[in-house]
């Protein structure tokens, strides 16, 4: 058990930084020119794929990643072609987990209630020039807390774990691979 824990916490590290990838290359331009399109998909590509085997070892993660998609549904970030497929592999998951759906279809709601109070109602309320909102949001305490909340509620210190390593990888690689911006 300890080794597979490991293994998924690893797996769960990289999903992270794939994500964040993912995002950086398409988004925010890491990669320029022929490269750009083939390498945003194989991120997106590894990060579904990386999501689908964490949640058979640990069906927990399940409201978390589904609540990350609907999230990015909501919000309207799917801009571009590798995060549409990225949704999709993911949703293809989803559907052969339906069974998952039905045992933690209050949780991801749960989680997406928490999501929109802190990213859209509290965002709006707090100084943009705050230290507070500078913290909160652009070092990924917003995520962080969210993801948290879902795992006290779902009563899993794993998920804890897991949220605090997942926040981890995708704050490391949006300092240390920023970018640019179009």
């Amino acid at each position: 058990m300890a080794e597979t824990f490991l293994f998924v916490l690893l797996f769960w590290f990289a999903s992270g930084v794939f994500l964040t990838l993912m995002d950086r290359v398409d988004e925010h331009n890491l990669i320029i020119g022929k490269l750009q399109t083939p390498f945003a998909y194989i991120f997106g590509i590894l990060t579904a794929i990386i999501f689908g085997f964490s949640i058979d070892f640990f069906n927990f993660l399940y409201p978390l990643i589904v609540g990350m998609c609907i999230e990015w549904i909501i919000k309207n970030k799917l801009e571009y072609p590798s995060h549409v497929f990225f949704l999709f592999l993911s949703s293809l998951y989803f559907g052969y987990r339906y069974d998952l759906l039905l045992q933690y279809a209050w949780y991801i709601a749960l989680y997406l209630g928490i999501n929109f109070l802190i990213s859209v109602y509290l965002k709006s309320k707090i100084d943009k020039n705050s230290r507070f909102y500078k913290y909160f949001y652009t070092a990924y305490l917003s995520k962080l807390f969210t993801n948290m909340s879902l795992g006290i509620a779902l009563r899993e210190p794993l998920l804890i774990v897991f949220s605090l390593t997942f926040t981890y990888s995708c704050l490391l690689t949006k300092k240390y691979l920023p970018g640019r911006n179009p």
